[in-house]
């Protein structure tokens, strides 16, 4: 699998998502009693979280770019090889800040071609869709 963190064509990604980091994702996770503790093994820590991460990654893109950056973010609901899964596409690339559960050695926020054949996206939403579909789920 070939992640892109660190090549120049997806900078633009690199620098948003780089500027939210993953320490707060983990310490909102141990406030909300989704995990006990941080182990210091993220792909362990975040295991089965990937749509509080990806919710927390909208929050934060949201927050810190606006509404300008939210025209450029998808969000996509389905499979990582077969497994229940969801992460973020902004312009050619999926990010995906939990990949690292299923991928030893990734980053842990990855940076992953929007190509890659094994992610299969079975709903993909704007995020106030992602954020209201969440909402619903409440109720």
């Amino acid at each position: 699998m070939k992640i892109l963190n660190d090549e120049e064509k997806y900078e633009n990604e690199a620098y948003y998502i780089s500027s939210i980091g993953t320490e707060g994702m983990l310490q909102m996770f141990l406030d909300h009693g989704l995990i006990d503790n941080i182990s210091g093994d993220y792909g362990r820590d975040v295991s089965k979280l990937c749509h509080n991460a990806t919710l927390y990654y909208v929050s934060m893109l949201k927050a810190m770019y606006g509404d300008m950056l939210m025209d450029y973010v998808s969000v996509h609901i389905g499979l990582f090889d077969g497994m229940d899964h969801s992460w973020l596409q902004l312009g050619d690339a999926f990010i995906d800040p939990t990949l690292q559960q299923f991928v030893d050695g990734v980053p842990e926020v990855a940076i992953v071609p929007s190509d890659c054949t094994r992610y299969r996206s079975d709903n993909k939403m704007t995020p106030s869709e992602y954020m209201a579909s969440l909402e619903e789920q409440l109720k």
